[in-house]
């Protein structure tokens, strides 16, 4: 899939976020991605729901210069000055790369590219959703699963003992 069509599917499926302003000016952004590994090269698709068992990419478009300050954080919404939590993941980037950010446990989450490297959201920075979350990890099908599983032989057990 080229990068033409990738954006157009991204724009579609309104999971981008922009980001312009009068001091920056400069059009940017940043979306969340799953890898079809299985094909050869390997296609990229716009998600907002992974497993904890995928691997999170971004793709992005004027985010800055290389390494890139990526944080990976909890969803909330964000207004200008907050202070971003964690350490940033740095990433070596040019424009239109698709990057694996790792895999994360489940929760609802943003990802934010710190433009300007001050360690505080603002509006020159890439958001992948300013008042959404920007994807979903949740846990595989199999660990609810064995938790029902679990669930039941307690059960079972508490029956048969009383």
């Amino acid at each position: 899939m080229n990068a033409k069509k990738f954006l157009g599917m991204a724009i579609m499926l309104v999971v981008l976020s922009i980001s312009a302003c009068a001091t920056c000016q400069q059009f940017s952004f940043v979306i969340e991605t799953k890898q079809n590994s299985s094909l050869s090269p390997p296609l990229y698709a716009p998600s907002r729901l992974f497993s904890t068992t995928d691997n999170v990419y971004m793709f992005g478009y004027n985010l800055g210069d290389s390494p890139l300050n990526v944080y990976v954080v909890a969803d909330r919404n964000w207004a200008s000055n907050d202070t971003l939590p964690g350490t940033p993941i740095h990433v070596n980037y040019a424009n239109n790369e698709f990057k694996s950010l790792g895999k994360f446990p489940a929760g609802k989450y943003d990802i934010i590219v710190d433009r300007n490297k001050d360690g505080k959201y603002d509006e020159c920075d890439a958001i992948d959703s300013a008042t959404s979350f920007g994807f979903e990890v949740a846990p595989e099908l199999s660990t609810f699963a064995l938790f029902g599983l679990g669930l039941i032989s307690v059960a079972g057990i508490a029956i048969r003992k009383g």
